[in-house]
């Protein structure tokens, strides 16, 4: 009679098959979960939160750099009005960028803008938005967000 063998020696032939299964199918499975645990990728106890200011974006920029990040703030067309430009904003890339400003502190956008708002009429300035943007960092280190989509928030 031949008898079979799994990782933790138990028999899997004979009546002790069902729980020698689900016992080896547990066993697996906790350490499948314990190597996770154990993988940068897989652990959940720092997660990173979504940032509010243009600072949180500067200070976790390698990690959003390249990633879809959203922001709540004001679409400010061409008028920059109060907006203060922090030292890692990126000056505008094309003639058709517009500003983002999160309390007083703005940042340029490119490649595209809300529905329904016209930076050369000035329709929409001041109307508060959620942004969808891409984080580039340009060569300088400075920070420039690529226009992805927006909603238009009840104020």
């Amino acid at each position: 009679m031949k008898h079979s063998t799994c990782l933790v020696f138990l028999r899997t032939d004979g009546s002790g098959a069902p729980y020698a299964s689900r016992l080896t199918v547990s066993i697996v499975a906790l350490a499948i979960a314990i190597g996770c645990l154990s993988s940068p990728g897989c652990q959940t106890s720092n997660p990173i939160r979504a940032p509010e200011t243009f600072d949180d974006v500067y200070q976790s920029r390698e990690i959003y750099r390249d990633s879809l990040i959203t922001l709540k703030g004001y679409y400010m067309g061409w008028q920059g009005g109060k907006c203060v430009f922090p030292s890692y904003a990126a000056p505008q890339e094309s003639r058709s960028d517009w500003i983002f400003m999160i309390g007083d502190s703005c940042m340029y956008v490119t490649g595209g803008e809300p529905p329904d708002v016209s930076p050369m009429e000035g329709t929409g300035v001041g109307s508060q938005i959620r942004l969808d943007a891409r984080l580039r960092i340009k060569p300088d280190n400075r920070l420039l967000l690529e226009y992805v989509r927006s909603v238009p928030l009840s104020q």
